[in-house]
Order: structure tokens, then C-alpha cells, then sequence
């Protein structure tokens, strides 16, 4: 670990830093308590290609998600469907955070009744308000955003889902993973939970990975915020670095470094230290 700091900020200290405006923090949503089922299919697919504990990048989208795995080998979350039995209604997702938009990465395990709506995801806020975001199957629904687990019977991208990864190994019928995209309409209120609910039909709705960006501005007003000081140095009391090893906590201090030859604004890497 120290290693890492120093060779992060040896190299920082050698570049200048081009400042653009914040970036939302990307998270991932760790459901391997929750995975209920392997990812083998009872048609004879399976996911077995499918990589496990590292950041993937959707294919369409290039959305970093990533797939965790628990000791009983389980990835997915499957809620209920005759397809699959004895696989709960409803499963409940800790969040405790901000998100302006949540990346779902899932599909349906097969016997995809179309013309349905197979569940939801209801966004459960602080305030005890929520939002239900509905799992639509119908193919000529401008809200189209989930399907069968194969490349498809009708389709690879779907009106509001894309392809985020499939298993080039497979000739035909490939198994994949879409992504679906919901943008919080309330960014500014902490969700506490979302809630993953099937509505019972023939068909079970999968859930493999959540990704979700925390929006800028909106986080608790007892939270620090950067300070920018009169010769353009810049305090950050809190950071995330996203190393390989995982999230590292940092404050860091900028130093005012003048104007590139395009007239933008640079910064150096002055001082940093990891936030324990």
C-alpha cells in the first residue's frame, strides 16, 4: 500500500494536472450476500466465461461494472419465476447513498412472456418516499428494458437497454448481460434501499451487477468541500482514488502551475495522504 502512494505521487508530482469541472464518483453495489444462483442455465448455457471480481467495461456503453462472486460460487440475484422455483419475491439492496443514475446489469432467465410487465426496482429514499422503476418486456414499448438471457429472440439491444457484455465463445444464442440506465430524478435525496421485485410471471429476473454514480453538489451539507484559495491553490479534504487494489480515501493539495500553451489552467500534485 505504501508503495502505491509513493508511485502515485511520484508521478503526480512529475505531470501537471489539466483542472476540468468534477466528475460524479463511480461505486459499485457488492451483491454477492444476496447471489442466489451460479449462472448455469438450465438449457445448457452457461456464464462460466463470465469474469468474476475485476471492473468490466459494457460493450456499448463502456460503463465499468463488476461481478462478485460468493463462497457458494453464486454471481446473479434471481427473484421469483416458475421457470426457476423457490427463488424469493422480493430482495432488498442496502444502498445508503447518493446516485444521480444507477447502471443495471441483468436479464431474464428464459420463458420471457412478452407484452409484461415482469417487476420493478423501487428506489426507497431516506424520506420514505420511493420510486418504481417497472421491468418492461414488450418489444414495441418505448420503455423496452429487459429480455431473455440469449442474444436474442428478438434482440441484442433493447429500447432502453443495451448489450453490456456476451459470450463471443458461443456460436448461437450467446448468453449476455444488458444495461439498463435510470437517471434519479431527486438527486439530491439519499436513497436508503432499492427493492427487487418480481411480479411472479413464468419468467425469473436476474440481476448481475449494479453500478451507480454519485452526483456532484449534492452530498450532505456537513460534508467538507474543496477550497480554492486566492492564488488558485486548491484544497481537497476528500477524495477517491481508484486503484487496482480497490478505493483508497485521500485529501490532496493542488499548486497553481499557470497556463498551457492552449491557455489552460494547471495544477500540480502538491501534497496528499491517505484519509484512514
Amino acid at each position: 500500500m505504501k508503495l502505491l502512494l509513493k508511485t502515485l505521487v511520484a508521478t503526480a508530482l512529475l505531470a501537471s494536472v489539466v483542472l476540468n469541472n468534477a466528475a460524479a464518483d463511480v461505486k459499485y453495489v457488492n451483491l454477492s450476500a444476496l447471489a442466489n444462483h451460479d449462472g448455469q442455465e438450465k438449457l445448457g448455457k452457461s456464464y462460466n466465461n463470465l469474469p468474476r471480481e475485476q471492473v468490466l467495461s459494457s460493450a456499448k456503453n463502456a460503463t465499468p461494472f463488476v461481478i462478485h462472486q460468493n463462497a457458494n460460487k453464486k454471481i446473479f440475484v434471481l427473484t421469483s419465476g416458475s421457470y426457476i422455483p423457490n427463488m424469493p419475491d422480493t430482495v432488498n439492496i442496502p444502498l445508503n447513498d447518493y446516485a444521480s443514475k444507477i447502471h443495471f446489469f441483468g436479464h431474464i432467465h428464459f420463458e420471457t412472456p412478452n407484452n409484461r410487465i415482469l417487476g420493478k426496482y423501487s428506489i426507497n429514499f431516506e424520506d420514505a418516499s420511493s420510486i418504481d422503476v417497472l421491468l418492461d418486456n414488450d418489444s414495441s414499448s418505448s420503455q423496452w428494458n429487459i429480455d431473455d438471457h440469449c442474444c436474442n429472440w428478438r434482440a441484442k439491444d433493447l429500447t432502453k437497454a443495451s448489450l453490456a457484455w456476451e459470450d463471443a465463445s458461443q456460436s448461437e444464442k450467446r448468453t449476455l448481460i444488458r444495461e439498463f440506465v435510470w437517471q434519479n430524478p431527486a438527486p439530491s435525496k439519499k436513497i436508503a434501499s432499492i427493492d427487487f421485485v418480481s411480479f411472479k410471471t413464468t419468467a425469473n429476473p436476474v440481476l448481475a451487477a449494479i453500478t451507480y454514480y454519485t452526483p456532484d453538489g449534492t452530498q450532505p451539507s456537513n460534508c467538507e468541500t474543496p477550497t480554492v484559495k486566492s492564488n488558485l491553490d486548491i484544497h481537497i479534504p476528500t477524495a477517491t482514488y481508484q486503484s487496482g487494489l480497490g478505493n483508497i480515501k485521500l485529501w490532496a493539495d493542488l499548486e497553481y502551475a499557470g497556463q498551457n500553451a492552449s491557455g489552460q489552467l494547471l495544477w500540480r500534485l502538491k501534497d496528499f495522504s491517505q484519509i484512514n
